[in-house]
């Protein structure tokens, strides 16, 4: 992207805005800003230069909203989105860089975070020597990693999408119903300033008899 710099947000805008980051073609940036009932303002990163150029919505990369960007470096201010979202992207980090990463996903958001991590190789990995899935690691794992970047679990969208039933009488809506001991579905409250060690403290009490 060589345009100039999308916006940065003015607070007095009352929208929402959202960071998709690790957004791949776009889709979910495309859909957020389209299909939504209530105006939102979206932007997405991406490490891939060959998914950014496929983005098939050529108006994204034009204007900046989608954006070539290292994951460890994201080219926004400090607290400028209310929710950062990720999409199955940190399982392809790999480990050591998973820390760096998300203390970014931490700065630039205003402390919520709502990531989808799959616990698994995929399917195309050799165990031995996996390429695809780089940090396969249990939920626990992921949660302290977060802690260290200042973050408790949000366990008001944990129990919502876990654990209420519906007035209908129907099951909680799951992403992969049948798999509660490793979900894939992470929401955190993060605290800047919050001592790691108190924050790990706090995501380990505050889930305890919540799936790990």
């Amino acid at each position: 992207y060589e345009g100039p710099d999308p916006p940065l947000p003015s607070r007095s805008d009352r929208k929402p805005w959202v960071l998709d980051a690790g957004a791949g073609l776009g889709t979910a940036v495309h859909w957020l800003r389209t299909q939504t009932t209530k105006p939102v303002e979206v932007r997405g990163v991406e490490p891939s230069e060959v998914a950014v150029q496929s983005c098939p919505w050529r108006d994204l990369v034009d204007t900046g909203v989608l954006q070539l960007a290292n994951l460890a470096a994201i080219p926004f201010a400090d607290s400028t989105f209310d929710l950062v979202y990720s999409h199955e992207v940190l399982e392809h980090i790999p480990t050591g860089q998973v820390p760096r990463i998300a203390s970014e996903l931490v700065r630039v958001s205003r402390g919520r975070l709502l990531l989808i991590i799959a616990p698994r190789l995929a399917w195309a990995d050799d165990p031995a020597m996996p390429h695809l899935h780089l940090t396969v690691m249990p939920r626990s794992w992921w949660d302290d990693r977060f802690a260290e970047a200042g973050c408790v679990p949000d366990l008001h969208v944990l129990n919502f999408m876990w654990w209420e039933p519906r007035s209908d009488g129907s099951l909680p809506w799951h992403p992969y119903p049948g798999d509660y001991k490793t979900p894939w579905i992470f929401a955190f409250r993060c605290h800047k300033n919050k001592d790691a060690s108190q924050a790990r403290v706090l995501a380990q009490g505050e889930l305890a008899g919540e799936p790990r």
